[in-house]
């Protein structure tokens, strides 16, 4: 999910894009053909990451793309490439026209860290940075941008029960840095509200829930 900060909110649901007021009133739905994962509002738009290929697979059965929709009306605008996301595009933040695209990750022993794939607002490939964060199931699944920091959502697993949180931020090199991990679930959407605070939906065994949660220091 993801919001203009003003007056609305934004839901990929997979197969459906929604837009809501903030009281949950759905406004607008359109169906999509397959993986929308997660979206991000930037400059009156929703960007949406594609996939129309396998997730979690080694290079070369992906099919990775942004959609970018009007904030207004949810109307198709454009779509680009982001053929670099080779385990399948699953999230994006945007802040400061700097683009940052999430996704799988194959259950592999040779993938010890998680990939962000980082694109002008033309979605021109920038770099791609490595989190050292160890697996997480699936790779990310949401992503955010909030004082300073930015925000990754990870699934739950066996391993990680509570789920995870990685917090990274820009170092003087300009690369993404790994500066926290907390035992959090915010995979199932992210958005950061500012003094450490987030609103964030979870999967639960029984139903899924929207929470506001303080992350510490």
């Amino acid at each position: 999910m993801t919001t203009d900060y003003d007056k609305y909110l934004f839901w990929s649901h997979t197969t459906q894009v929604v837009k809501t007021d903030l009281e949950g009133n759905v406004l607008k739905t359109i169906d999509v053909p397959t993986h929308y994962g997660d979206l991000a509002y930037f400059n009156r738009k929703i960007y949406v990451a594609v996939n129309f290929g396998k997730f979690n697979e080694e290079p070369g059965l992906s099919d990775s793309w942004i959609y970018v929709y009007k904030a207004s009306d949810l109307s198709f605008i454009e779509k680009h490439p982001v053929p670099e996301v080779v385990h399948g595009a699953g999230g994006i933040a945007i802040h400061n026209d700097r683009a940052m695209v999430v996704g799988g990750l194959p259950a592999l022993p040779k993938y010890t860290g998680n990939f962000v794939y980082e694109y002008d607002m033309n979605f021109n490939l920038r770099r791609i940075h490595i989190l050292e964060s160890g697996y997480t199931r699936l790779g990310i699944q949401t992503a955010d941008w909030s004082d300073g920091y930015w925000y990754f959502g990870c699934y739950s697993s066996a391993d990680n029960p509570n789920g995870k949180v990685l917090k990274a931020e820009m170092d003087e090199n300009d690369l993404l840095k790994l500066v926290a991990m907390y035992d959090r679930d915010m995979s199932y959407g992210l958005i950061g509200l500012g003094e450490g605070r987030f609103l964030y939906s979870k999967s639960s065994l029984n139903r899924k829930a929207a929470k506001l949660s303080l992350i510490p220091d």
